[in-house]
This record gives C-alpha cells, sequence and structure tokens, in this order.
C-alpha cells in the first residue's frame, strides 16, 4: 500500500504528512515511517479507541505516537475526528502500543468476567442480579458495566467484529459468549436452576449465608482478575517504553478499565504504594471460587492462572504476610522503574 509501484510512496509529494490509524505492530510502522522520512515524508500512528457507532459521532479515543513537530501538524486534523487526542510517546508507533495494551485489558477481562458469570449462573444466579451487584463495586468493569446489562436485555453490547484475526469476517467479540456457555453447558441469560424469586409484592427475602459468600467469591474473582491483569499489561507497556502515567490516563478512559486499574495506575504512575490487597487471604478466596468450580463444572481458566501466579509470588516473597505484588510483576517482567514517571 505504501511502497508498491503504485503506492502512496510514489505519488507523495515532500512535505506530505501521513496519518496511519491501523491497529499495527509498532516496529513495523515505525520502520515505515522511517523509510518515508527518507522521501521527505511524514508519518504518525493515531490508533482508534471506540465501539464502531460512536467513532461518527465523535466518541473515539485517539492514541497517538508522534514527535513535536509532526503532531502540532496533525493536530488539529485529528480534532476533525475527535478531541479526545492521547500522545501516548514520542516515538511512531506508540500510540499503536498503548492500543494493544489497552485491548489485552479489555479482552482478558471480558473472557475473565464472561467465565466468573456463567458460574454464579450454575451457582443458581440470574445474569440480572449479577450485573447489579458486579458493578456496585471491586469487579467492575468495561464487561460488567456495558455487557452484561446488554446480554440481560437480550441486546449486543458491541457490533465490534473479529474480521481481522482468523476466525473468518463474520466473527464478533458476542461470540465469545457462546464459547464460555458450552464449555460450562448453561446459558447466561437463561432463568432456568436460578434461586426461587418472590412473587411481585412479596417481601423480599434476603440471600442465605451461603448464597451471599458466593457472591463475594464472584465479585473476588473478578477483582483479582482485574488486578493480574493491570498488573501484567501494564508492565508490558512500560517494558517497550510506554510511560505508566500515560497507561494510567489513556487505559482508565478507554475500553480496558477496571475499578482494579482505576485504583492500581494511579499509585504506579506516582510511586506510592500500591499494596491494595492481602494476597495470602485473596488466594484463600481464590482457592474457594475454584473449588466451586469444579463441583458446578464451570471452567475458571483466567481466575485459575491469576490463583497460580499469585501462589508463586507469595512463595517468592521473604516476607509471606507482606508480598509486594508491583515488585513481583517488575521483576517478572524485567521492567525498569523509572519509566514508570
Amino acid at each position: 500500500m505504501v511502497f508498491a509501484e503504485d503506492g502512496l510512496a510514489a505519488g507523495l509529494t515532500r512535505g506530505s504528512l501521513i496519518i496511519d490509524q491501523t491497529s499495527g505492530v509498532p516496529e513495523e510502522t515505525r520502520q515505515i515511517a522511517n523509510e518515508l522520512a527518507k522521501c521527505g515524508v511524514a508519518l504518525i500512528d493515531a490508533a482508534v479507541s471506540a465501539s464502531p457507532h460512536i467513532v461518527p459521532l465523535g466518541g473515539a479515543t485517539l492514541m497517538v505516537g508522534a514527535p513535536d513537530q509532526i503532531l502540532e501538524r496533525a493536530t488539529p486534523i485529528l480534532r476533525v475526528i475527535t478531541e479526545t487526542i492521547y500522545r501516548c510517546g514520542t516515538r511512531v508507533g506508540d500510540g499503536q502500543a498503548m492500543k494493544i495494551v489497552n485491548n489485552a485489558m479489555n479482552a482478558t477481562t471480558r473472557l475473565g468476567t464472561l467465565e466468573v458469570a456463567v458460574l454464579g449462573r450454575k451457582s443458581g444466579m440470574s445474569l440480572a442480579d449479577m450485573a447489579a451487584f458486579l458493578n456496585e463495586g471491586s469487579a467492575r468493569n468495561q464487561t460488567t458495566d456495558k455487557m452484561l446489562p446488554a446480554l440481560v436485555e437480550g441486546k449486543s453490547s458491541t457490533n465490534f467484529a473479529l474480521a481481522l484475526n482468523t476466525l473468518g469476517e463474520r466473527a464478533k467479540l458476542e461470540d465469545m459468549v457462546g464459547v464460555i456457555e458450552k464449555l460450562a453447558g448453561t446459558r447466561l441469560a437463561s432463568s432456568e436452576g436460578e434461586f426461587p424469586r418472590k412473587e411481585a409484592g412479596a417481601r423480599h427475602s434476603p440471600a442465605t449465608q451461603e448464597q451471599q459468600r458466593t457472591k463475594e467469591l464472584l465479585e473476588q474473582a473478578i477483582a483479582s482478575l482485574c488486578l493480574h491483569i493491570t498488573y501484567e499489561c501494564a508492565m508490558v507497556g512500560v517494558k517497550y517504553g510506554l510511560a505508566m502515567k500515560d497507561i494510567s490516563d489513556v487505559v482508565n478512559k478507554s475500553s480496558g478499565w477496571s475499578a482494579s486499574s482505576r485504583t492500581l495506575l494511579p499509585l504506579l504512575a506516582d510511586g506510592k504504594d500500591a499494596s491494595i490487597i492481602d494476597v495470602q487471604q485473596s488466594i484463600q478466596d481464590l482457592n474457594q471460587v475454584c473449588s466451586l468450580a469444579i463441583r458446578l463444572g464451570a471452567p475458571l481458566l483466567i481466575v485459575n492462572s491469576v490463583r497460580n501466579i499469585w501462589e508463586q509470588a507469595l512463595n517468592a516473597a521473604s516476607d509471606q504476610g507482606s508480598v509486594d505484588l508491583a515488585e513481583f510483576y517488575q521483576t517478572a517482567s524485567k521492567a525498569k522503574s523509572p519509566a514508570f514517571h
């Protein structure tokens, strides 16, 4: 498209500017920019984050990687698309890298949340009840906030297609729901197997102690997986060269956000103590929720992975009563702490 005989490079004059808005590979985009610079043509990346129906309304978020002078030239053009523009770095490709971090957080949080929601269904909870209580506390994330209520209403939370991968041009994010339902042998939006409900007008019957504990475990499971995903993806971004403050600013206002990310990332960006959970207690809770999943036949791939990783962190800690997860993830990723700021 760029360097073919009839590509962009052949037809552009010196001083031209290309704005690449694809979800590309940062290193490849940077190589293209370097080659174009030899011809006097500038290229920057401005990755787009938003549901397809929001973009035409000016609701997109742009993640930009560009040197100062070129960004100044491009900004008036970018503002035609949206006013929400985040500069993610001075290097071409930094915007695409930020989008990769955000998308990874969104996708893994979505998968993990849906797995836990299916477990909740198999334990007797309705999807409507879960959508309500999961959005009240530490489990809240983009999926609980947007997707679960949409599924309750029988709607699609997004029309975002997956045509760029190997699943085929008709594949959509919503297909993930059907896959997880098949693995667990249940339906998320079905009323079959729910806790008994009182008829309209009857006094509300409080949840039993067992039901309340199940709710707590589901919330803890999602909060834990969100915390792990935030640490892991943020450290990947830092190792690449993104600043933690930029990751915090962008992710927490884009689709990768969760209650955990909105608590943790600002602390990491400011170099403050990020010890926001008791790791030992969290592992005990995850053991219980994984045992429940085994008993009910609901796979918890993400939650079980988090449990295993945190057990590793606990075993590696010199003081098991005070596990520093930030240090653990930083060491595991070999990310340098100065990049946090």
